[in-house]
């Protein structure tokens, strides 16, 4: 299930991302997650995070997004059962094909 929130008043996306990534370079340092990097999804800079989850990993990314006068809050999330590294570059093919109109 995916759900979307909406925001009425807009959001600054330097903050969220200098918070992302304080919070994401904490967690790596904690092994809470894998790794993290910032990218590029649809013209939006954002973190991605790499979780290990059971016998899977998960590719995070989320942004608040205008569209269509509103900001939503949309997840992108990319998961696989068996080395990460072999399914990059499909992820990243799903990853730079992504556009919010």
């Amino acid at each position: 299930m995916r759900f979307i929130e909406v925001w009425e008043r807009d959001w600054a996306s330097e903050e969220f991302l200098a918070a992302d990534v304080k919070t994401a370079s904490e967690k790596l340092k904690n092994d809470v997650i894998a790794g993290y990097e910032v990218r590029d999804v649809g013209g939006i800079s954002r973190v991605l995070t790499i979780s290990s989850v059971g016998d899977r990993f998960i590719a995070t990314w989320n942004a608040i997004v205008s569209a269509n006068g509103e900001q939503k809050l949309i997840d992108v999330s990319l998961a696989c059962h068996f080395d990460f590294g072999r399914l990059e570059p499909t992820f990243n093919l799903i990853f730079d094909t992504v556009q919010f109109d």
